[in-house]
């Protein structure tokens, strides 16, 4: 009962616009859809996410919206520009608008298109513009192109923003950021895969014409990880292994691969214990479990010529490991070694 109540954290049912039945919790959010660095994605953000897709009716298995998650970056609500067409049109207020790209002529002019670029003009940006009812004057927006061109890791323009479908995305990024400042009731929080820094498309594109693909830990660890074990679980077990580590989720995953069969054991024994709590009161001992796992060994040529007995593992460990507990200030075995 216990497990099956921590897979379901977060559950979440309601009723989309379409008439679907949803449901979402932290678990299926995560597999199905995070675009990017899954593991990475933080329980406030999930949380965020849950609130927009109820509050707003949304499909996200229609693709009406989901998570992308790229390095430290927050994680954003992206949804596609369709969406943000067919819910603008439903505003009460909402009278139409227009979009299109701003050009640069031989008189060195700048002005609006369509769509239409020239052989001898020059892209410069995208434009939106709209009047909602009411609205005394027309709100205009105006986007730089050179800021939103997306490249992949060894610099190259990805395939969806090489030069012949320039004008069509960037013509895409003025209007999402116009519809956004026209309707923020409706799309505060959300953005189009265009805004994105660096999309999931383009990735995929990336391994399609044969970009070089980095083979990181993270994602060697996702691999070989045993599909029957729960990814909340072990995604727990990960933060509070790299917050008693004083690390990133990342390089617990990189320490963990040099002790595979270890690792997986100490994870299935944390399961059956108590919920790990971080930290304790000072002068207290937690009673707590905390994750056992591999840590990355002391600097090469430096002995570890020191142990000290850890309270919170309950074994003796070399006075290296001390360096990244958390707990260490608070620590009263280190306190007294500190003093001798």
């Amino acid at each position: 009962m216990e497990n099956k109540e921590t897979k379901e954290r977060g559950l979440v049912k309601y009723v989309a616009r379409d008439g679907q039945e949803i449901t979402l919790s932290f678990d299926n959010i995560r597999k199905y859809l995070v675009q990017g660095n899954k593991e990475e994605v933080t329980e406030q953000e999930l949380i965020y996410f849950l609130a927009i897709c109820k509050s707003r009716g949304l499909n996200p298995f229609k693709k009406d919206a989901y998570l992308i998650k790229f390095g430290d970056d927050p994680a954003a609500v992206v949804t596609s520009i369709d969406y943000f067409r067919s819910r603008a049109k439903a505003q009460k207020d909402c009278q139409g608008w227009n979009a299109g790209i701003l050009i640069k002529g031989k008189d060195g002019k700048i002005k609006d298109s369509y769509g239409l670029l020239l052989d001898d003009e020059e892209l410069v940006g995208g434009w939106f513009e709209g009047q909602p009812t009411g609205w005394k004057e027309p709100f205009r927006v105006e986007v730089n192109l050179n800021g939103y061109i997306k490249k992949t890791k060894e610099g190259k323009v990805t395939r969806f923003w090489q030069k012949e479908n320039q004008p069509t995305m960037i013509a895409k990024v003025a209007e999402s950021q116009g519809l956004r400042k026209l309707f923020p009731d409706e799309f505060q929080g959300m953005y189009g895969e265009e805004e994105i820094a660096r999309s999931p498309i383009d990735a995929e594109f990336e391994r399609m014409n044969g970009e070089k693909i980095d083979k990181s830990p993270t994602k060697e660890f996702d691999e070989k990880l045993p599909k029957e074990i729960d990814s909340s679980l072990m995604q727990e077990y990960l933060n509070q292994a790299a917050t008693g580590n004083k690390c990133t989720v990342g390089e617990i995953k990189e320490a963990a691969l040099g002790d595979w069969d270890q690792f997986i054991k100490q994870f299935k024994a944390w399961c059956k214990k108590p919920k790990p709590t971080i930290g304790r009161p000072a002068g207290k001992v937690s009673t707590g479990e905390k994750p056992n796992v591999p840590v990355p060994p002391p600097p090469a040529g430096e002995e570890e010529k020191k142990t000290i007995w850890c309270p919170n593992r309950n074994e003796e460990i070399s006075t290296h490991r001390c360096t990244m507990c958390a707990d260490m200030a608070k620590c009263p075995e280190w306190d007294g070694m500190a003093e001798e």
